[in-house]
């Protein structure tokens, strides 16, 4: 059983989840999101925590839990959203009129690691952020894939 599925079936949050493995939000979503696999002693916090219905060879398992909405984006990438997310899956579409086409693609080379909030805030893995950092760390994702920048002012001299 994947780790979301049995946060959904034990009715347990993230945050609470967060807390008992003394991990990062960025950490914890990596986990649910299998971009990341569990050191051997946060691992095995996992199974004691979960009565071993959650394993290693779940997190080596890369389909979606079943709890999780695979939406599939324009550009052919794929995001899984969960029940207990506040995002609302499509969010490009919602904000694309108040943001600059630069900050709505580099949202989206950020793959669900950035995202604009209905109260006006940039959040990039989790923390408040400032669109200059959102879009250093796009073209840090796009540098690595030998793809053209995203121009914006000053973001040169922070990166």
């Amino acid at each position: 059983m994947k780790i979301a599925h049995w946060l959904y079936e034990n009715s347990r949050t993230p945050q609470e989840i967060r807390l008992i493995l003394g991990v990062s939000r960025s950490t914890l979503q990596r986990y649910l999101t299998n971009q990341r696999i569990p050191q051997p002693l946060i691992l095995q916090k996992i199974i004691e925590l979960t009565g071993g219905q959650v394993q290693l060879a779940d997190f080596l398992d890369g389909t979606p839990p079943k709890c999780a909405k695979v939406i599939k984006r324009p550009d052919g990438t794929v995001r899984w959203v969960f029940s207990w997310s506040n995002a609302v899956p499509e969010q490009s579409e919602m904000y694309s009129s108040r943001l600059s086409p630069s900050l709505v693609k580099a949202i989206a080379v950020l793959n669900g690691r950035a995202w604009y909030t209905p109260k006006g805030r940039f959040l990039l893995d989790g923390r408040i952020s400032d669109p200059k950092r959102i879009v250093s760390a796009a073209n840090i994702i796009l540098r690595e894939k030998d793809q053209p920048i995203i121009n914006y002012p000053i973001v040169e001299s922070i990166e």
